[in-house]
């Protein structure tokens, strides 16, 4: 860095703020997705550990940063392609800015739930879907009993 010229530097540091001040309307979804890639990559870890199979720091090195490097890949040249293009397209049939980024990144988020769901059965037993949908009835059970015990208050008041 001492053999770097300031305008170069400078340069360097300008282009960089460009770039980010470029990209921050899909900083969120590169986040998001990036959280669903290491909470799959976690649940897979606890699968493997769970089963007894072999889990190197390699094969998660190579694997993640693949996985991450495509799919931020992915959305940076999908935003590009919505910015300039798409976008003009199905901004006025729409009404909703960016919708081909928005709904690819649904798709990755989907890949990786699907990849997240087959673990956490693998480890459970059950699904993340089963175990919401219990949680579900549970609470439909727990209003039901207060609407019972206040219809019955109510009759025992008249």
């Amino acid at each position: 860095m001492k053999n770097i010229s300031p305008q170069v530097l400078n340069a360097l540091n300008m282009f960089l703020a460009s770039v980010i001040a470029f990209l921050a309307p899909v900083a969120g979804v590169i986040i998001t997705v990036i959280g669903f890639v290491l909470l799959d990559t976690r649940y897979a870890y606890l699968r493997v550990k769970k089963n007894k199979g072999s889990w190197t720091s390699r094969k998660l090195r190579v694997g993640l940063i693949n996985k991450l490097i495509t799919y931020v890949s992915l959305i940076i040249l999908l935003y590009m392609t919505d910015k300039f293009l798409v976008n003009y397209l199905l901004m006025p049939i729409f009404g909703i800015e960016l919708l081909f980024s928005r709904l690819m990144t649904l798709v990755f988020i989907y890949i990786e739930y699907l990849s997240i769901e087959e673990s956490y059965k693998s480890i459970n037993g059950y699904t993340l879907y089963d175990k919401f949908r219990d949680m579900l009835r549970k609470f439909n059970h727990i209003k039901n009993d207060i609407k019972n015990t206040n219809e019955d208050k109510l009759n025992e008041d008249k």
